[in-house]
Formats: structure tokens, sequence, C-alpha cells
């Protein structure tokens, strides 16, 4: 072993005597703020003594090499990364979309640009991806929302993030979250709200059939709660009772 020798843990010291290594140098190697391993050389028929120039090229080779693997790594690292915003990208029940706002010679907002889209956007909307990219909103679906427009340009000029529920050309009620990436661009990720939609209408719908029902008795009806306290009464009972419907809310 060489002088340096003395700086080596015991268990190397016996790693060395074990490979009948006469002299040794090593650097750690740390990548990614772990230790991956040693570089080093090694003599095994004579003893060597590492001088100031056997040291910084051992340092620099083993920082050059460090470098080359940590780039391998970030690549790998990216590449797995890319791969699962794909998969997820292509798998996720919610659409999405990606639109540049388009602007006249005026710069006057007109319409907006499709850039991309997933396969939920394709699914929950009926439109093929390849007749949207690259297409305007006009272009696409003959028609425009100026309402909605103004809301989209608001978004991607403001960095605004925006969350509505729409109707759609299709006939069909949306929940979109809205967000710019950048400037003049915007994305909306949605999800398909219209049997909801259709349910809170119908109760409603439901609700004021039975109140027409319940106004046009021929029988004067009250309501009260479990408490006993006035919720209504129909038109009959205010005749019955002779008073008149804002003389009896004041009253009760």
């Amino acid at each position: 072993m060489s002088e340096n020798s003395k700086q080596l843990s015991p268990h190397m010291k016996q790693v060395f005597r074990n490979l009948h290594l006469k002299s040794a140098i090593l650097f750690p190697m740390h990548i990614l703020g772990k230790l991956r391993g040693y570089v080093g050389m090694e003599t095994v028929r004579q003893y060597r003594y590492w001088n100031e120039d056997d040291i910084e090229w051992l340092k620099s080779f083993t920082n050059i090499l460090s470098i080359g693997v940590s780039q391998r790594l970030f690549r790998k690292q990216a590449n797995h990364n890319e791969r699962k915003f794909s998969e997820l990208f292509q798998n996720m029940p919610v659409g999405y979309v990606h639109h540049r706002i388009v602007y006249d010679e005026f710069h006057k907002p007109i319409d907006y640009e499709f850039l991309e889209v997933n396969p939920a956007f394709e699914k929950l909307t009926g439109l093929k991806k390849e007749d949207c990219i690259g297409k305007t909103a006009r272009q696409v679906t003959r028609q425009i929302d100026e309402n909605l427009l103004s809301l989209y340009v608001e978004v991607a000029t403001q960095e605004k993030l925006v969350q509505l529920d729409y109707t759609s050309t299709i006939k069909k009620w949306f929940y979109s979250v809205l967000y710019s990436p950048q400037k003049d661009e915007f994305i909306s990720l949605f999800y398909d709200i219209t049997d909801r939609i259709e349910t809170t209408q119908q109760i409603k719908q439901n609700e004021k059939n039975l109140r027409t029902i319940f106004d046009n008795l021929p029988v004067g009806t009250i309501s009260f709660d479990q408490d006993g306290k006035y919720l209504s009464a129909n038109e009959e009972a205010f005749r019955i009772f002779g008073i008149s419907k804002k003389t009896y809310v004041v009253m009760i």
C-alpha cells in the first residue's frame, strides 16, 4: 500500500489486501447527491507514490465521468416521466384541450385555435383529433359563443384560473377548469355533467309542477314543518279565511 493507505477504512484496506494491490488511489463518484461508486487506479507489481498530476488527472476524469453518468440518468428519468405523462394523458377520463387565441389584423380576438387534445376529449365531444388540430373553433363547429370567447381571452391574457359549468354546441353540459400555460394560450380540463344538470332541472320542474297543483287545489291547504312553523298556503286557503296572502304571511 502507499503512504496514503492510512486514509482508507479498515474494510477497504482488507479489500485491497485480498486483491494483492500494492498502491491505489480512489475518488468517490457522487451522482444526483448520492455516492454511486469509486473511480481509481491501482498497481499490483510495485508500490507507487501518487503525485499531484496523478491526483488532478483522476479527479478531473472522475468529475467528467460523474457528469456523463448524471446526464444519462437525467435523460432516463426524463424519458420515464415523459412516458408516465403520456400514459396519463392518453388514459385519463378528463377531457384536455389546448387552445391559442386568434387575433385579427387590429389585434382583436376573433377565435381560438386547437393545439392539442387527448382521447377523452374525442370521446366526450364526439370530435376527432385530426379534424381539430390546427383549425379554429369556427372552422370546427361553424359557430362560436362570444361570451365564452371573452372568458377564454381573459384567462389566456390575464393568467386567471376559472371554473365554470357551460353548455356546448353538441347539447351537452360540461364542468371545466381553465388556466393559461403561457400568454395567449389556455387549457381546458373538463368532464360531462349533463346527467347532473338534467336531473337538477327535472327536480326544479317537478317542484314547479307540484307548486302549481298545490296553488290550484279546490280545497284550502296550509302546510307546516315538523315544529308547527308555517310554510305556505294555497290561494283557496287565503280565500276561505278572507285575507290576502301578503297580510297572512306578515301575521304568521
